[in-house]
């Protein structure tokens, strides 16, 4: 059986997302955002969930997370584990990707979420254990450092590996000393940066799947401000540009923060179609451009507050014009082809198709009414598909995400 990846961009994901206890308010809507949340991820049933926009209180690169966004993921696996426990869930410990997060860099009407500028993100990937096994490609050290210290390192033979902190017991496979990657270099062993050190790095992860064949998993996260620069280094990372051995699959999924499409500025394009020459990368879809819906809908989502007076029973409504996430793949001579590219649009009301040409697959979960609530222009329609229980649980500020999720079976 394939691989189902699904790859969602949670805005500004820690603790008051899913568990917010500052008043009854508050407390309610967490609960119906992880509702959502878990609602999405349960219809998709992926294998590995890549969770972008994962805070942590900031420190050095390639530390554990630390914080209220480390007990929100352990939280998140928690719950995953009690709604799908067949898959027997667990979550690679997520790195620091930067420094710190500044504060030009966050999302509009977001900028006071960051204080004196005390976070950092990171990227979680949650991975089936029937599925699936972590094999790095780095290690956790044994060395004399503390736990907050210590980044992970080069599975080279300089270090041993030594199991991770107490609090990770249960939540990552016994015995497993594997980490991912945070730091990147080129052909020439030179250090890459995308495009600087303050800048988000990816995170590579490897799996051996149940078919005998090895998954490379690079997930990014792209700085608005510098997003072209940074796609044009991923061209430089060695293990992407020395493309997979035969039983292989390369992806490279996440926010890019970059339209292929170039609809905003066609310089985006051009950054795009260097990587996928250079790369090589292929999704094989019958009828399909090389990268996922690369003329298709939208990616994004456009504040409650921010809608248009009118026209509220249109599709346009919602969504901004742009495909800033994506995910490219290329396969190995003996590692099959992808299938089932979508994305999640919980809103538009289009059932799961494995017709490519079809409109994005869609969820609803149970608070989620807005698809027969958007359906007028009066004035008490837009109220009530602004509501929290509707639209308002779903898109930027109050509710999920300004971001679909996307789902693939690699």
């Amino acid at each position: 059986m394939a691989i189902r990846l699904m790859v969602w961009n949670i805005q500004f994901f820690s603790l008051k997302k899913i568990h917010d206890i500052h008043n009854k308010e508050t407390c309610l809507q967490s609960v119906i955002r992880l509702g959502c949340i878990l609602s999405n991820i349960n219809q998709c049933k992926p294998d590995i969930f890549v969770l972008i926009e994962q805070l942590s209180s900031r420190g050095t690169v390639g530390t554990l997370i630390e914080g209220n966004g480390k007990i929100a993921a352990l939280r998140l696996l928690f719950e995953l584990r009690g709604l799908q426990p067949q898959k027997n869930w667990y979550l690679v410990p997520p790195l620091k990707l930067a420094p710190q997060t500044p504060v030009n860099e966050l999302e509009d009407g977001h900028q006071d979420i960051a204080g004196e500028n005390n976070y950092t993100e990171a990227i979680s990937v949650f991975f089936s254990g029937n599925s699936l096994n972590f094999i790095g490609p780095y290690i956790w050290p044994n060395n004399n450092l503390s736990d907050q210290q210590k980044v992970a390192v080069p599975n080279n033979g300089f270090y041993q590996p030594s199991p991770y902190p107490g609090y990770w017991y249960n939540w990552f496979p016994a015995n497993n000393c594997y980490a991912g990657q945070w730091e990147f270099r080129n052909v020439n062993n030179q250090l890459i940066n995308f495009p600087n050190d303050a800048n988000r790095r990816p995170f590579y992860t490897k799996f051996n799947d149940n078919q005998g064949r090895i998954i490379n998993l690079f997930s990014i996260h792209t700085s608005p401000s510098s997003s072209r620069e940074a796609v044009a280094k991923l061209c430089e990372v060695e293990e992407i540009k020395r493309g997979p051995q035969a039983n292989e699959v390369i992806v490279v999924a996440g926010d890019f923060n970059l339209d292929p499409r170039g609809s905003v500025n066609i310089a985006d394009s051009q950054y795009f179609s260097q990587l996928n020459s250079d790369l090589k990368l292929q999704t094989n879809f019958p009828n399909q451009p090389t990268m996922l819906r690369q003329n298709g809908r939208s990616t994004t989502l456009i504040p409650k507050n921010r809608n248009p007076g009118s026209g509220y029973q249109t599709e346009g409504f919602y969504r901004k014009n742009e495909i800033l996430d994506n995910i490219l793949t290329k396969y190995g001579t003996n590692a099959g082809a992808p299938s089932n590219a979508q994305v999640i649009d919980q809103v538009y009301g289009v059932p799961f198709t494995t017709d490519m040409n079809a409109d994005p697959l869609v969820f609803f979960n149970q608070y989620t009414e807005s698809k027969n609530q958007s359906l007028t222009l009066t004035s008490k329609g837009a109220e009530l598909f602004h509501d929290f229980l509707n639209y308002g649980h779903i898109g930027p500020r109050s509710g999920v995400s300004d971001h679909m999720a996307l789902v693939i079976d690699i």
